[in-house]
């Protein structure tokens, strides 16, 4: 839950500034990979390694944006998308750098599932803070004004393309950062980490939670993995189907998200 918090306030972060991504995965996975290299072939720390892949993923985040930052919200989305299936299908094709499909074993970054524990809270934490203090800041009402009107922000004098490239480039870091510990804690890293799975499973958290909230990611991460792990008795695709069955009611029900309802709890009992 930790780790996906982090992934998907990523996500989410992105949405802030009126950006869609169905190949988050990309990034996700790209900073495993670089961090799993630089780990395993010239033998620095992993907690290097962890700064490095969250680099580079905010590298790529940025040549990609500045490829396609100009598209609109679906279009963009589906070139994230591409770039996705594109990154999983190098991965697998570079097999004398990547091993191909076989992967990689990781190396652990602390000692104990414990000590995995706090630090997954720890980034979780400053995931949630940063997230925080950017939407707070002038950067997130530049990304406020650009997705309630990209045109209208243009030409109060916002620079639109620098915020967007912004946007993509903080959120490419911290799906790097979710990425990298994935990779460590599991032990393992394949090209399997850039499956639909993990592109959607972001935006779905997000959703549920309350999209273009801070908090949204956080609730929307507990509930879906909550759901996830108790139907561990049915194959994944009939949980995908639940899941999705759970969007949908979401969506007409709670468009604002589960966070909507928390609102109104705590303003009713105030």
């Amino acid at each position: 839950m930790g780790i996906y918090t982090i992934y998907s306030s990523s996500w989410n972060l992105l949405a802030f500034s009126g950006q869609a991504s169905l190949g988050h995965s990309a990034f996700l996975g790209l900073g495993g990979y670089f961090s799993t290299l630089l780990v395993i072939n010239f033998g620095i720390s992993p907690w290097l390694g962890l700064l490095a892949g969250a680099s580079f993923a905010a590298v790529l985040g940025t040549l990609i944006g500045l490829t396609c930052v100009r598209l609109r919200e679906w279009f963009l989305a589906m070139v994230t998308f591409g770039f996705a299936i594109i990154a999983e299908t190098a991965i697998a094709a570079l097999d004398w750098i990547t091993q191909g499909t076989t992967g990689y074993a990781t190396p652990s970054l602390v000692s104990g599932r414990l000590q995995y524990y706090y630090v997954v809270m720890a980034f979780a934490l400053i995931t949630i803070l940063a997230v925080h203090f950017v939407v707070r800041s002038k950067i997130g009402l530049a990304f406020s004004a650009i997705r309630e009107n990209e045109l209208e922000a243009e030409s109060s004098g916002i620079n639109t393309v620098k915020y967007k490239l912004v946007a993509f480039s903080l959120s490419a870091f911290f799906a790097g950062i979710a990425g990298v510990i994935l990779a460590h804690y599991i032990g393992y890293i394949s090209n399997e980490i850039f499956s639909f799975h993990h592109s959607f499973m972001p935006l779905i958290m997000s959703v549920t939670g309350g999209l273009n909230t801070v908090g949204g990611p956080v609730i929307g991460s507990i509930i879906i993995l909550t759901i996830w792990e108790a139907l561990k008795i049915i194959n994944p695709i009939q949980r995908m189907i639940v899941i999705g069955i759970f969007l949908v009611l979401i969506v007409i029900f709670m468009p604002r998200g589960v966070i909507s309802l928390i609102r109104k709890y705590f303003r009713f009992i105030t």
